[in-house]
């Protein structure tokens, strides 16, 4: 971020959508990002959720992390912001994950990602996680326009300000 030649105070708003768990150091990025931000200047964040759901996709994806909501509020306000608002959401997925991802690569059951695979999952289409989103998509979506929380998800949404 150093290096793209941001003035300091020089942006409204910043979005990381799946973004900061790929940054090795990402309080300090936190704390780069607050310096090119203005007073008052917005970040939205979304990142992946939970330690225990960690597998084989977050490494092949390059992850260093997953996150709860309190450890994800700590390290903001550690690093210069107030949060605004922060939830869960893709509420249905943590199961799933954790049966078909997590518990897998926590067995050594699965040890390389096909890139078949890969490009089946993220391709979108009718299959059973998308469907399961298309269920409570909805919902979600209602609750977090009207800031209500949603109790857990395999993604975290983070809205933070620049104190």
């Amino acid at each position: 971020i150093e290096d793209a030649g941001f003035k300091s105070e020089s942006v409204g708003a910043f979005g990381l959508f799946d973004t900061l768990e790929h940054v090795e150091d990402d309080e300090g990025f936190l704390v780069a990002l607050r310096r090119i931000l203005k007073t008052g200047g917005r970040l939205f964040v979304t990142l992946p959720a939970f330690n225990v759901l960690w597998s084989h996709e977050d490494v092949h994806a390059g992850h260093f992390r997953r996150y709860d909501l309190s450890g994800a509020a700590s390290k903001f306000r550690r690093a210069g912001f107030n949060i605004n608002y922060a939830t869960y959401f893709m509420m249905l997925l943590p199961a799933p994950v954790f049966i078909f991802r997590s518990l897998p690569y926590r067995m050594g059951l699965r040890k390389t990602h096909p890139k078949d695979r890969l490009t089946k999952e993220l391709s979108g289409g009718s299959g059973f996680a998308e469907r399961l989103i298309a269920t409570t998509f909805p919902y979600e979506v209602r609750k977090i326009k009207s800031l209500g929380k949603i109790p857990f998800g395999s993604s975290l949404l983070v809205a933070a300000e620049k104190r």
